[in-house]
């Protein structure tokens, strides 16, 4: 079985739409998660954005989101009566100032639309995933998670969002990620497939430099690659599933026939990767053979980049 988390990217382009499609004709994904609508370009901004500055008092934002999301079901061909739904969604907010439902509206919104447009059973996280005293519920959790999945065959979920105490509980930005991981640990599927706008996770931060895709990593690695600056997933995954026997792949939604990287508790680095660190006035390097063999290199902001450049042959 196959879980598949969608990043922001993945809903904001025709292109990342139909790929999605597609990838849903295999019926060994089971389990879809959604994050909000992402960005076009550089210029656009992202829903949750969007949404955080309505909540500062930007009411410009509500029709930039509006627009989004008559873009997405322009692309889709679903019908919802959008405005209505999010002048409902302002409306609370107003009266409540619920700030973490509204900004969970995003993910729940792209989801609700997404699930229509695969015509797989919607299933809000409100429904599925619950915390208590700042813990997930492992047991009810993963009762309900089985329960949904047992009854539908398959299911669609926002994500960056639980229940804990009758509220919603936002994760921290990216936290569509750990979503995916929570929902894959749940239905104990043996892929988790973490779909993103680039090829996987490099060997240098592409940012710096031009590398190449990483085929391979375990757990460990993540953990100290995610720690640092290497931020394609959220680096509570690797927490989340380490212990288990779910292997993470990630992988590009504009090249889903590339292989993106294959991350499990027992692969090990197929080659080496640097990562950095900035402190308030220095960089600190890290050059990794593997997890067990790294050298540190002190550095300044103003150099780190050419060094990182220099160091890049090591790995070659």
């Amino acid at each position: 079985m196959i879980v598949c988390k969608f990043g922001g990217s993945c809903t904001a382009l025709p292109e990342a739409i139909k790929n999605i499609k597609e990838l849903a004709r295999d019926t060994d994904r089971k389990g879809f998660v959604f994050s909000a609508i992402g960005r076009e370009s550089k210029e656009d901004k992202k829903v949750t954005d969007l949404l955080i500055a309505y909540s500062n008092g930007a009411q410009s934002a509500r029709e930039k989101i509006l627009e989004k999301y008559k873009k997405l079901l322009k692309f889709t061909g679903v019908r919802v009566k959008i405005k209505s739904r999010l002048c409902e969604i302002f409306n609370e907010y107003l009266k409540t100032k619920d700030r973490s439902k509204l900004l969970s509206r995003g993910e729940f919104l792209t989801a609700y639309i997404m699930s229509k447009y695969l015509n797989i059973k919607f299933v809000p996280a409100e429904k599925l995933l619950f915390y208590s005293g700042g813990a997930l519920d492992f047991d009810k959790s993963r009762s309900r998670a089985k329960f949904y999945l047992s009854k539908y065959g398959r299911i669609v979920v926002p994500g960056f969002y639980a229940i804990e105490n009758g509220k919603i509980k936002l994760f921290s930005r990216g936290g569509g990620d750990v979503s995916g991981a929570l929902v894959s640990y749940l239905l104990d599927a043996e892929i988790y497939e973490n779909w993103t706008d680039i090829e996987g996770i490099f060997e240098v931060n592409p940012s710096v430099l031009k590398s190449r895709p990483i085929k391979t990593l375990s757990y460990n690695d993540l953990k100290l690659m995610t720690s640092l600056d290497a931020k394609v997933v959220h680096e509570e995954c690797a927490n989340i599933l380490s212990g288990t026997n779910v292997k993470l792949n990630v992988k590009s939604i504009f090249a889903p026939q590339k292989e993106g990287t294959l991350i499990s508790k027992n692969d090990k680095s197929s080659s080496g990767y640097i990562c950095f660190a900035q402190n308030d006035d220095s960089v600190k390097i890290y050059l990794c053979k593997s997890f067990k063999d790294y050298i540190i290199f002190n550095s300044t902001k103003e150099n780190f980049k050419e060094e990182i450049r220099n160091l890049y042959s090591f790995l070659k």
